[in-house]
């Protein structure tokens, strides 16, 4: 009886600091960040379409049917500083450099080697500034490369290209996203893959208003290493915040549907959709 006791205590104050926890943290309030990339609605209550693709003419023709579309690319750095994107495995001849060839052989990443370099023996890479031709409602851009002074080269093109209020940076490297962040602290950000597991481990025991979220849009795929990442209480605990939900790439048309079922405020499409 003593040891029954004992454990319905335990059970007891476990369930009353649980709930001290959630209602402390449903009892937080937020204010709307004003900007233009957070102020906007749709009057038809449908999310803004997004593409997420590494070839110009297809966005180009994605953005002639959906003038109100965003682009969303899939940024690399090189040495010299130049931001790009890059087809699959157009980079795979890195892999075959031998590092005897002491006069070439930098390693395998493509920031330990300048653009022109890369882009003699990948005909396919395309500098930022060929993609600008385009003309989204905005931007995403996800620095894929978590490379020295990624975050310089970034913050020094978009200040000199004044896209501060045209794009949304998102990056699976938490470091990289935190590092702009600090240096940049008024313009607008997406999910950390460390964001995203944050999150989903906080509503796994639903305490998702506990986390300390300092993103401004909440970007999450449909699947993540095979798991379905989905979650409504996550999507509606961003919106109580007044944070923008952006779901994708979707890649198939059950992922799409799913997707649209958590009535997000952008769905990314995946390039390889719109060729079904």
């Amino acid at each position: 009886m003593k040891l029954l006791g004992i454990s319905l205590s335990a059970i007891l104050v476990t369930a009353m600091a649980w709930a001290t926890l959630w209602f402390w943290g449903q009892g937080l309030t937020y204010k709307p960040y004003d900007h233009p990339l957070l102020s906007w609605t749709r009057d038809d209550g449908q999310p803004l379409l997004a593409i997420s693709t590494d070839k110009f003419e297809e966005a180009s023709a994605f953005l002639e049917k959906n003038p109100d579309a965003l682009v969303m690319l899939n940024l690399k750095v090189s040495q010299d500083g130049q931001l790009f994107t890059a087809p699959k495995n157009a980079l795979d001849f890195l892999y075959q450099f031998s590092d005897a060839n002491t006069s070439e052989y930098k390693g395998n990443k493509n920031f330990y080697y300048d653009f022109s370099f890369l882009k003699n023996r990948a005909p396919d890479l395309i500098p930022i500034e060929t993609w600008i031709a385009l003309k989204p409602r905005f931007w995403i851009f996800n620095i894929v490369d978590n490379a020295i002074d990624v975050d310089k080269h970034v913050t020094q093109w978009i200040e000199k290209n004044d896209f501060s209020k045209k794009v949304v940076i998102t990056s699976e490297a938490d470091i990289v996203i935190t590092s702009l962040k600090n240096q940049k602290p008024l313009w607008i950000y997406g999910t950390s893959l460390s964001d995203l597991t944050k999150l989903m481990t906080m509503a796994s025991v639903h305490l998702e208003g506990l986390v300390n979220f300092k993103r401004d849009y909440f970007i999450t795929p449909v699947t993540l290493k095979n798991r379905e990442v989905l979650n409504s209480k996550l999507t509606l605990e961003m919106k109580r915040r007044f944070k923008k939900v952006a779901i994708g790439p979707v890649r198939t048309d059950q992922d799409r549907e799913k997707a649209l079922m958590l009535k997000p405020d952008v769905l990314i499409l995946d390039s390889s959709t719109l060729h079904k």
